[in-house]
């Protein structure tokens, strides 16, 4: 049996907040998965996740990223008008319903918190894994300062913790080709 199922792990970027359930939860607007916990969004053409059924019914729908994160363990994963119908490899059937939200909650406008207008002054490529790196490899973690260099040089990344005021970490980005 061929997997079906969404091509990401979209509710790593969802918040823990049950001050603010609508950041608990994937949205499906026009098209598109977003997840964010109001740090990081993460916009995802559903063009890349191989379901069954018919997408549009996805429009305006929110899944609670718990039940995301089961979702992706499914084999086989069908959009239906109330949730999400799930196969495992074994033939298990589950349910996953939508979200339902109370009346008058208001789904972010997601689009509206992506720049537009940008002037684009160079491009770089960086993996994600470098920077989380960064996280565990440097003392007291925390917020850190980007320093640009250069097209295709090192990013210095500085702690802004004051305890350790001269670490720092130097992050090389990935040459771009044309094709990227």
């Amino acid at each position: 049996m061929e997997k079906r199922n969404f091509v990401s792990d979209l509710h790593l970027a969802c918040a823990k907040d049950e001050l603010r359930p609508i950041f608990e939860c994937v949205h499906f607007v026009n098209g598109y998965a977003y997840a964010t916990d109001a740090n990081v969004m993460i916009r995802q053409s559903l063009e890349y996740s191989d379901l069954d059924g018919d997408m549009s019914i996805l429009d305006c729908k929110a899944i609670h990223m718990d039940s995301f994160k089961e979702i992706r363990k499914y084999q086989v994963v069908e959009v239906t008008e109330d949730g999400f119908d799930c196969t495992a490899k074994n033939g298990r059937k589950t349910f996953f319903p939508f979200r339902e939200f109370e009346e008058g909650t208001n789904i972010p406008d997601f689009d509206a918190a992506i720049p537009g207008g940008i002037t684009q002054v160079g491009e770089l490529g960086i993996s994600p894994k470098n920077v989380a790196v960064l996280e565990k490899g440097m003392a007291g973690g925390g917020l850190l300062k980007m320093t640009f260099t250069g097209v295709n040089r090192g990013i210095l990344f500085h702690s802004l913790d004051s305890n350790y005021p001269n670490q720092l970490a130097l992050v090389m980005p990935k040459m771009l080709s044309d094709d990227d």
